[in-house]
């Protein structure tokens, strides 16, 4: 290991973290989330999102 002789001099700039606990969802809630995660969509939405797809591709040119 290779030591720095001017450690004590050097400043360090830490960055502030943040850890959050992962939300636990149990019973019907999480049924209802799962249901919703794992839907299709129909087919109108899916035309729907073609459209403005397409209008935003001719945006961009």
């Amino acid at each position: 290991m290779i030591e720095d002789k001017n450690l004590e001099e050097k400043e360090v700039n830490r960055m502030a973290t943040q850890i959050a606990a992962t939300p636990v969802v149990k019973g019907s809630e999480a049924v209802k989330i799962f249901k919703e995660a794992n839907r299709k969509p129909s087919r109108e939405s899916e035309k729907g999102a073609k459209k403005l797809a397409d209008i935003f591709e001719k945006m961009m040119r």
